[in-house]
């Protein structure tokens, strides 16, 4: 599985292992918070500190997706061939900027200093500012529209019974614009509970990566 790193200013063929790097900060905001990336030591940092004056792209119109293939929940063979090595398309771009980060900080009561305190962070946080939190990135995963191709249907209602082997390998600084992927890992069908009716069927292997 590949890694989301925070590297620009490469083609994909110049990544190495072990390569020299060199930081590269941009101002995201009039409160002076920064960016921080990584670009090799060969390459021009001053050139690369400049950001597009980007935001959130709009999650695309569902009218102008051609329909999704139905697959019934019962339908166990048609399941089991979702099951794919192949990501989907990337999503939609979110921006996590400082605003909606503190945002969440009170909403979730997490107010560390890492995630909260753009001037302390320039100082003293190893990723030379703010960082989203990593329950954040992850619920962002709902403003993400994915178009998979196929709907599961024959079901009352669904709901989120959790997430397995959830990671979080880089940061998120603020000020990033972030999208996702997907693709089905497993198909299997157990009871949540004794006795109850609901069943949880996929198992999603989902890579957040930044723009």
């Amino acid at each position: 599985m590949r890694i989301n790193t925070n590297l620009v200013g490469f083609e994909e063929n110049e990544i190495k292992i072990g390569m020299a790097l060199q930081p590269v900060f941009a101002e995201v905001d009039a409160k002076g918070n920064r960016l921080l990336r990584f670009t090799g030591t060969d390459k021009d940092a001053a050139s690369l500190e400049p950001l597009p004056a980007m935001g959130s792209e709009p999650a695309p119109s569902t009218s102008a997706q051609p329909p999704a293939r139905q697959i019934d929940l019962n339908d166990g063979p048609a399941l089991q061939a979702l099951v794919s090595e192949q990501y989907s398309d990337w999503s939609n771009v979110v921006m996590v900027d400082q605003t909606l980060i503190d945002d969440f900080a009170r909403l979730s009561g997490d107010d560390y200093w890492i995630h909260t305190d753009p001037q302390r962070a320039r100082l003293q946080s190893p990723f030379g500012g703010t960082i989203a939190h990593g329950a954040l990135v992850q619920v962002l995963q709902s403003r993400m529209k994915l178009a998979l191709g196929f709907e599961i249907s024959g079901f009352t209602t669904q709901i989120n019974y959790g997430s397995d082997r959830l990671r979080f390998p880089a940061p998120v600084p603020a000020g990033s614009r972030i999208h996702s992927r997907a693709r089905v890992k497993k198909s299997k069908s157990w009871p949540v509970a004794p006795s109850s009716p609901w069943n949880s069927t996929f198992m999603w292997w989902a890579r957040t990566g930044r723009r």
